[in-house]
């Protein structure tokens, strides 16, 4: 932090001009790019003790770094996507949305909206197939299983736990083999299903289980 007295600042309380300024670099940060830092000033009247940014230069800086940070988190998850098999062109058939909006929002021609839209794809990519299939509930709920099949891979003894229908008994822990991991499943009884195949452990009897929308949870 570096402190000078200015005499071209004038105290906003009582019209001095004995206005000392300090100055300090503060970091902020957005999701998907680097920190980014703002040259930020305090000023101190020396004649009546007012303190404060003076000249509004705060946010005017801060604003101007924001800019800058959010296109360049713009251009890295654009990148990430198009990486991953998701083009500009698929990513606009899958939302519904009019030709060049992505090359839109890439340029700096977007809403708070958009942004949040596209950190939402960017976190969980594979929403975009789910809206290239009409938001079909049936594939989005196996989407989320098979997802959380492959997350569960990272975390030694995982266990799901599904709520189902109460012929598998309340209190009964099966082996499922989800995408051929055999993973410990606890269920429960619960009076919203939706299908979904699975096989069954020791005995590996395929069959179908109930198993409710938003029931899955990552346990021990």
């Amino acid at each position: 932090m570096t402190k000078e007295l200015e005499q071209s600042v004038t105290c906003p309380v009582c019209d001095s001009t004995e206005v000392e300024t300090s100055r300090s670099e503060q970091a902020h940060s957005l999701p998907y790019t680097d920190a980014f830092k703002v040259q930020e000033v305090h000023h101190l009247c020396k004649s009546c003790g007012a303190e404060g940014d003076f000249g509004k230069e705060n946010d005017v800086a801060f604003d101007i770094a924001k800019k800058a940070a959010l296109a360049d988190s713009i251009n890295r998850i654009l990148d990430g996507l198009s990486r991953s098999g998701i083009s500009n062109a698929h990513l606009e058939r899958a939302l519904s949305l009019p030709p060049r909006t992505v090359a839109r929002w890439k340029s700096g021609t977007h809403s708070d909206a958009a942004i949040a839209l596209l950190r939402i794809v960017a976190t969980f990519p594979w929403i975009a197939e789910v809206a290239m299939r009409g938001f079909d509930r049936r594939l989005a709920d196996a989407t989320v299983v098979m997802q959380a099949g492959a997350l569960l891979t990272r975390y030694s003894d995982p266990t799901l736990v599904f709520h189902t229908a109460g012929s598998l008994g309340s209190s009964a822990t099966y082996g499922v083999n989800l995408t051929q991991l055999n993973v410990p499943i606890s269920f429960s009884p619960q009076p919203e299903f939706c299908g979904l195949k699975f096989t069954m452990l020791p005995e590996a009897k395929e069959g179908v289980m109930s198993m409710p929308v938003g029931g899955i949870y990552a346990a021990g």
